[in-house]
C-alpha cells in the first residue's frame, strides 16, 4: 500500500505545473546565457579581424607618409621664373663672360652664367662671381670676395660652373633637373650635388633646405648658402642672346 501511495506521489510531482515550470526557466536561463556567448564570441572575432585590417592600414598609411616625404625631397618645387633686369654692370660683362664660356665649352649657359653674377654680386666689386673660396682660385685667398681682379673671377666662377654642369650631368641649358642641381651647386659647393644626386635623384628646394640645416649643425654656423638660390638665380635668366654668342666664336677661335 505504501509503495502504491509513493508511485503516485512521484507521478504527481512529475506532472506538477510546478516542475514543468522549474524546467521552462532552466531552459530559458540557459538560453539568456547563451545568447550573450556567442555576441561575445562574435565580437571578439571581429575584433580580431578589425585588428588584422587595422594593423594593415597603419603600415599603408605609414608607407604612404613616408613617399610623401621623400618625394617632397627628390621632387622638383614650382621654380618662380619672373624675370628681373640684369644691371648694367653685368651686362658690360658680357664680353668677357661669352670668351670664357666658350673657352670652357659651356657657350650656350652665357644667359644663365649673367643670371648668376647677378645674384652674387650685380656685377659689383672685384669678384663679381664670388669665385674666391672655389678650388679653382689659385691666386688669392680663399676668402668672401678674396678675388682683387673682376676678369679673373669670371674666369674662376665659369671654371668652377662648368665643373657643376659635369659633376650634375647635365644635357644642355633645357635639362632642368639636373640644371637646378649644378646651380644650387655652384652655390653650396660641389659635395651637395653628389649628395643630393645619390640620396635623391635631384634637386628639390626641400633638400637643399634640408642640406643647408645639416651644414649649419655640422659646421655650428647660423648660415649655410641659399636654399632658394636656384629661384633667386632664375629671375634673372634672359633669354634671346644666340646672336652675341654667334659673334663671340668668330671673334675668339
Amino acid at each position: 500500500m505504501k509503495s502504491h501511495m509513493l508511485k503516485q506521489h512521484r507521478l504527481k510531482l512529475k506532472n506538477s505545473p510546478v516542475d514543468s515550470k522549474i524546467n521552462h526557466n532552466v531552459f530559458s536561463a540557459s538560453k539568456v546565457i547563451k545568447k550573450p556567448l556567442l555576441f561575445l564570441s562574435k565580437t571578439l572575432n571581429e575584433l580580431s579581424k578589425l585588428w588584422s585590417y587595422g594593423t594593415g592600414l597603419i603600415l599603408i598609411l605609414v608607407i604612404c607618409l613616408f613617399i610623401g616625404v621623400f618625394g617632397s625631397l627628390s621632387n622638383n618645387n614650382n621654380i618662380n621664373t619672373e624675370n628681373s633686369p640684369l644691371s648694367a654692370e653685368v651686362l658690360a660683362y658680357e664680353g668677357i663672360i661669352t670668351q670664357y664660356a666658350i673657352q670652357y665649352g659651356i657657350e650656350e649657359y652665357v644667359p644663365i652664367i649673367e643670371a648668376i653674377m647677378m645674384q652674387e654680386s650685380g656685377g659689383k666689386g672685384n669678384d663679381p662671381m664670388q669665385a674666391a673660396e672655389c678650388g679653382f682660385n689659385t691666386k688669392y685667398p680663399h676668402v668672401p670676395n678674396g678675388i682683387e681682379d673682376p676678369v679673373y673671377s669670371i674666369e674662376v666662377g665659369i671654371q668652377n660652373f662648368a665643373n657643376c654642369l659635369a659633376t650634375a650631368k647635365v644635357l644642355n641649358i633645357n635639362d632642368n633637373n639636373n640644371l637646378y642641381l649644378a646651380l644650387q651647386g655652384y652655390n653650396y659647393g660641389k659635395a651637395y650635388i653628389t649628395w643630393a644626386y645619390d640620396l635623391f635623384g635631384c634637386y628639390s628646394k626641400a633638400n637643399a633646405k634640408v642640406y643647408s640645416d645639416n651644414k649649419k649643425s655640422e659646421l655650428k654656423i647660423k648660415v649655410f648658402g641659399d636654399p632658394e638660390y636656384v629661384e633667386h638665380v632664375l629671375r634673372y635668366y634672359h633669354f634671346g642672346n644666340s646672336n652675341i654668342i654667334e659673334i663671340a666664336k668668330k671673334n675668339w677661335k
